[in-house]
């Protein structure tokens, strides 16, 4: 090329328009961050334990919901069980009543009361049949299962021995429950992210090296490449950053003051949940203690009144009432049964073994 030179002529000037090709790679360790690095993992470390203690206290809701489910299922199947037999025994009364009216020992008016009694009892069977349904129901739903799947429950209502000291109940209750092991990691990342937040106001080292290739021409040709490359030990420090790490400071100081209150507020929340729990527990027991001596005593008022109706000394009135008490019995005392077992499953939420005792073993 060609162009005006200073003394009035032309001069040629070669220029390269050939493209230049690089390449650079960098690493870089850091040596030291002023905490952020370090606590940067914890605070991972502890989101992850987190995540798992929150994973255990939904499996705990959703185990005690299932059992509570699973106690409906029992009960129901108890009470079509008592109100079978108790329809048997109607009918074995009816049949007694007719034949004793045929023999002019008793009257026309017994023998419709002895009918209607056997009437009144079959919609009791009905409706702990579409209890079961509907209980049924509820469980597989809770399961996860299909509402016609072809499962059966197994089990029997009955009362579990237990006994539970309330101190030792809640030390093992702020030792098992997930939601506390969750409320301790909170506080830590909360702690941590106070350390995070004070490395704005520290220096930070990083040893840093780098490698760089070039050539004109984009080849595969080892000769046609330059290289070089260095090292540096590389030095940062904010001298200002317009208050911007004090307000984090100051804010991840919150954030602990916070985790702390909400811990101590879960300890308290979690003791009186176990107290509550044994004492709900205790007066299941007592409840079923007592329905479990009302059914003895209809049993044995029936058995009186029997013989006393075979004796011709007591009304056909007299023997449907005293089935009426002993099916009545039975009946409060399922109910009772029910609530003993859902109260001792509480019980065990509460205190945080509940996953111990019903996971499964390998």
């Amino acid at each position: 090329m060609q162009l005006p030179g200073p003394g009035g002529g032309m001069q040629e000037f070669e220029i390269d328009f050939t493209l230049d090709y690089a390449f650079s790679a960098t690493l870089t360790q850091p040596l030291y961050t002023g905490g952020a690095v370090s606590s940067s993992y914890r605070i991972s470390k502890y989101s992850r334990e987190i995540a798992e203690a929150d994973l255990e206290a939904t499996e705990a809701n959703l185990a005690l919901a299932v059992l509570v489910k699973f106690y409906g299922v029992l009960a129901a199947r108890q009470a079509i069980a008592v109100a079978k037999e108790a329809i048997a025994n109607a009918e074995e009364h009816y049949r007694v009543t007719q034949a004793r009216y045929k023999a002019g020992e008793v009257s026309e008016y017994d023998v419709m009361r002895a009918e209607v009694a056997v009437v009144n009892l079959r919609p009791t069977l009905i409706r702990a049949r579409n209890l079961l349904e509907v209980s049924e129901l509820a469980l597989k739903n809770y399961m996860m299962l299909e509402p016609d799947a072809d499962i059966d429950f197994v089990g029997v209502l009955e009362e579990m021995d237990y006994e539970i000291d309330p101190n030792e109940a809640v030390e093992v209750a702020l030792a098992n429950r997930p939601e506390m092991r969750l409320a301790k990691k909170r506080a830590e990342i909360a702690r941590e992210s106070v350390t995070l937040a004070k490395s704005g106001w520290r220096p930070t080292f990083a040893l840093q090296g780098t490698y760089d290739v070039r050539s004109n021409e984009l080849t595969l040709g080892r000769e046609a490449w330059q290289d070089s490359y260095a090292g540096y030990l590389v030095l940062r420090w904010s001298v200002f950053d317009g208050l911007r790490t004090r307000a984090r400071v100051s804010q991840a100081h919150s954030a602990v003051k916070q985790a702390d209150i909400a811990e101590r507020d879960l300890e308290r929340a979690i003791q009186l949940e176990v107290r509550s729990a044994l004492l709900d527990a205790e007066a299941a027991r007592e409840a079923l203690k007592s329905q479990a001596k009302n059914v003895e005593t209809a049993e044995r008022g029936l058995a009186i009144v029997n013989e006393r109706y075979a004796a011709g000394l007591a009304t056909s009135i007299e023997v449907i009432d005293a089935r009426l008490a002993h099916i009545t019995a039975q009946q409060n005392k399922i109910t009772a049964l029910y609530d003993f077992n859902v109260a001792i499953a509480r019980l065990m939420r509460a205190a945080g073994v509940l996953l111990d005792r019903y996971r499964k073993k390998d």
